[in-house]
């Protein structure tokens, strides 16, 4: 955006030079500087699928906050931005409101856990296609462990790239065409494996093997999460096995074996009948 004027007073004495100067310099200022317009995503469907679960956890419940990034997206080249549709979301306007799940395996133990990016998160939308995707950064997830076990734990870092593209574990979809803010779309992020968790340096205490024995087995594994806005994202089934690839062969089947002629043991007449089996 171009920086207003700033009105004031101006004593008499200022020389002209000076004025003419100063007002260059702003102009210059304001020239260089990209114009971007704030967009404000907002995914009110989530799901996240961990390594040690079969069915994905509900992030984003009804009623409740929805996370909402807002981006500052690139709009004029001629501001300085590198290309339309290019955007930014500081790691102050990624806005991710903690969700709560129950950990199996440990009756009335919960966890709650959020996400935040540790940069600002780049990415691309092409508003004429609805494609989205979000260069790859580094985040950290604080979980809070409740119940019969407590804990302050942390899972960092977590490199994630987001994408309509994507089709594991969840399948992504495009955004509406033309739309702005996207809707009715899904971003999909996946992992191979998480990093062990450890203790949240920033509560008091130390929690490392606590958080390692208890969620270690929610973050062993591939899974991802899911994004959606006015679409609730479902895992991508995989196709089935058509037996591609290398394939062996069965065995030839051996041909049948010949009959031995045994020598006949009564006479000339039997063993000349033999002879000629063999021809």
């Amino acid at each position: 955006m171009t920086r207003g004027k700033r009105r004031g007073s101006r004593k008499p004495r200022v020389a002209l030079a000076g004025a003419v100067a100063a007002v260059a310099a702003m102009a210059f200022a304001g020239a260089a500087q990209a114009t971007t317009t704030p967009v404000a995503m907002d995914f009110d469907h989530g799901l996240v699928k961990l390594g040690g679960s079969g069915t994905p956890i509900d992030i984003v419940h009804d009623g409740g906050p929805d996370p909402v990034l807002t981006a500052a997206v690139c709009t004029d080249t001629t501001g300085g931005c590198a290309a339309v549709g290019d955007f930014t979301i500081t790691v102050a306007n990624w806005v991710f409101p903690p969700a709560t799940s129950d950990v199996s395996g440990v009756p009335g133990e919960t966890a709650t856990f959020g996400l935040k990016p540790l940069g600002n998160v780049t990415g691309h939308y092409a508003a004429a296609t609805g494609v989205l995707t979000t260069n790859s950064q580094n985040y950290q997830s604080d979980v809070t462990l409740a119940g019969p076990i407590n804990g302050a734990c942390r899972v960092t870092p977590i490199p994630l790239a987001f994408s309509t593209a994507k089709t594991t574990p969840f399948q992504g979809d495009a955004f509406d065409a033309a739309s702005s803010p996207p809707t009715n779309g899904v971003i999909d992020a996946d992992w191979a494996t998480l990093p062990t968790p450890g203790d949240n340096p920033d509560v008091g205490g130390d929690d490392s093997s606590t958080c390692a024995s208890v969620l270690n087995v929610f973050t062993t594994g591939a899974g991802g999460l899911a994004l959606g806005q006015g679409i609730e994202p479902v895992l991508n089934t995989p196709p089935p096995d058509t037996g591609g690839g290398t394939v062996t062969p069965p065995p030839a089947t051996p041909a049948p074996k010949k009959k031995k002629c045994k020598k006949a043991k009564k006479g000339a007449a039997a063993a000349a009948k033999c002879k000629k089996k063999k021809k």
